[in-house]
C-alpha cells in the first residue's frame, strides 16, 4: 500500500495533467469534503439556534422602541398603492396605438 503524503510536490504530481487518474478516489474525496461541509453547516446552525434561544431572541420589553417606524411603513404602503393605481390605469385608461398598422 502506498504511503499518502500531503506535501505540495505530491499534490502537484497528483493533479498534474496527463497523470493516471483514479475516478473512484476522486469521488470519495468529493463526497468526504461534501459531508464535512454539511456537518460543519449543521453544527453552525445548531450553535446559532442555541445562542439565540438562550438569550430569548424575540422577547421585547414594554419600554423598548418598536422594531419599525410607523411613518416609514405608511410611506411604503402609499408608494405601493400609487404603483397599483398606475398599473390599473395602464390596463383600463391608457390606450396605445400600434404604429406598424
Amino acid at each position: 500500500m502506498k504511503k499518502i503524503s500531503l506535501s505540495i510536490d505530491s499534490l502537484r504530481q497528483i493533479f498534474r495533467a496527463g497523470t493516471h487518474t483514479y475516478p473512484a478516489r476522486d469521488w470519495y474525496i468529493l463526497v468526504a469534503i461534501t459531508v464535512v461541509l454539511i456537518g460543519a453547516s449543521a453544527a453552525w446552525q445548531t450553535w446559532t439556534y442555541v445562542q439565540v434561544t438562550a438569550v430569548g431572541g424575540s422577547e421585547t420589553s414594554a419600554t423598548s422602541k418598536p422594531a419599525f417606524d410607523a411613518e416609514a411603513v405608511g410611506a411604503v404602503e402609499r408608494t405601493f398603492m400609487k404603483r397599483k393605481e398606475e398599473a390599473d390605469r395602464y390596463r383600463s385608461v391608457y390606450h396605445f396605438v400600434d404604429p406598424s398598422r
